[in-house]
């Protein structure tokens, strides 16, 4: 069914609800696409935060296996002593 404006006429009560429905109907998809690019943008920085996570974890992995190389190669640097004087 298509209305135009000049159908739209809101001293009748049918104008009203048809101009209110249409509203209803017009601010319903707008929440709607709002609520969903939220959405969109949470899972996305989810994303990004776990993969700043994973990245972190790799690197402390690496770190770690690093140390363990190099104090496997040179067993005098394996072991720190702390001396006061």
């Amino acid at each position: 069914m298509v209305v135009s404006y000049a159908d739209l006429d809101t001293k009748t009560d049918w104008g009203m609800r048809l101009l209110d429905r249409r509203l209803n109907t017009a601010t319903a998809q707008v929440c709607r696409f709002y609520d969903n690019r939220l959405e969109d943008v949470q899972v996305e920085n989810r994303c990004r935060r776990g993969a700043k996570v994973d990245a972190m974890a790799q690197f402390r992995a690496n770190e770690t296996r690093r140390i363990d190389q190099a104090s496997a190669r040179s067993p005098e640097t394996a072991s720190v002593t702390v001396t006061s004087h």
